[in-house]
């Protein structure tokens, strides 16, 4: 993670008013696809045409959402550039310690002059800066900051309607580069991830962050932090072998939450690295892939349960399984069965070069 934001610049169209909303981390479904059409396929020779660029709106890692001529970003307006990173882009660093993380509204029809901005957060320990994107749901905004404050605002005025601290009020436990996850809604619901043994993942009243469900996680490995440690990534809501799940990367795995109580209903650690897990996790079908970098790799698996151990050659619906690492091609495989936190499987595993 050696990249800075200083200031926030971005490049648009004329068209930008009328292009569909985009207002949460990976879309409108956090799928990563845009319905857009007609849009170009290729850069001119100099680039897209600059309209207009913004500064005040600090530094850090976080992406914007836009809603309308809206345009929602998180940044610490205090945070000092340079710092100990290994690359060229240096990490930020903030003098007299933590300094306010903010929610940014800016007005896209009026060269992104600032409507408001709204503290409610802090920097934190390596790294400093929040990271997630804002989600926007009709008129309210939800934020999560780096350090674990979760607002949610009146996206009119900035106003906080409601606050909660992930480590405080849940006993939530970060990993090295703290909180990075983008809130999901789901109705009249709000889920994510504070981490730990006691609340896992959450689920919260949307509109006055009050308790629904914790959920507890457990048989993910551990490493270098405890398994149940937040990762970087952000929840899903799919619909799994007939069950509505929320589906997350954590620290030890990736695993799935029964929507309606929070019970986990499976995990598969293979995807986990010791080291970071923030790819947001894919499902197509009943058919669950994550995987994550520092020489890790990536698998799918097929989530079913079953009474009791399938006989070896026996037939049904297995849980199928690949997992590979990311190199260029599979010179072996082996099959064979393995067990999957209750659920049997048969697995198909590459070993690359």
């Amino acid at each position: 993670m050696n990249v800075r934001l200083q200031v926030f610049a971005f490049l648009t169209t004329s068209a930008l008013l009328t292009a569909a909303d985009w207002p949460q981390w990976r879309g409108p479904d956090r799928t990563g696809i845009s319905t857009e059409t007609g849009l170009l396929q290729q850069w001119p020779k100099d680039g897209p045409k600059l309209l207009w660029k913004t500064t005040g709106v600090g530094g850090g890692y976080s992406t914007p959402s836009i809603v309308g001529s809206r345009l929602y970003v998180l940044g610490a307006k205090n945070l000092k550039a340079g710092g100990g990173g290994k690359g060229k882009g240096k990490a930020g660093g903030a003098p007299g310690g933590s300094v306010a993380e903010s929610l940014f509204c800016l007005d896209l029809s009026r060269d992104g002059t600032l409507i408001w901005s709204t503290d409610f957060g802090t920097t934190t320990r390596s790294y400093p800066g929040p990271r997630s994107s804002p989600t926007v749901d009709g008129d309210r905004v939800y934020a999560l900051s780096s350090n674990g404050s979760l607002a949610c605002f009146n996206a009119a005025d900035g106003k906080i309607v409601w606050k909660k601290s992930l480590t405080d009020d849940f006993s939530g436990r970060y990993g090295n580069w703290n909180y990075a996850e983008s809130p999901l809604i789901d109705g009249d619901r709000l889920i994510c991830t504070p981490g730990g043994t006691t609340a896992t993942m959450v689920c919260l009243k949307k509109t006055d962050g009050s308790l629904i469900w914790k959920g507890v996680v457990s048989g993910v490995k551990d490493g270098k932090m405890p398994g149940t440690t937040a990762g970087y990534s952000s929840v899903i809501a799919a619909n799994v072998a007939g069950t509505k799940t929320y589906v997350q990367l954590i620290q030890g795995g990736v695993v799935g939450l029964d929507a309606q109580t929070g019970k986990m209903l499976w995990h598969y650690n293979n995807p986990a690295s010791t080291g970071a897990n923030i790819a947001t996790p894919l499902v197509k079908g009943d058919s669950v892939f994550a995987a994550s970098s520092y020489g890790n790799g990536g698998g799918e698996i097929l989530p079913f349960e079953f009474p009791k151990p399938p006989r070896r050659h026996g037939t049904g619906q297995w849980l199928h399984l690949w997992y590979g690492r990311p190199i260029a091609h599979v010179h072996q495989f082996r099959h064979g069965q393995s067990r999957v936190d209750g659920s049997w499987c048969r697995q198909r595993i590459g070993h690359l070069r």
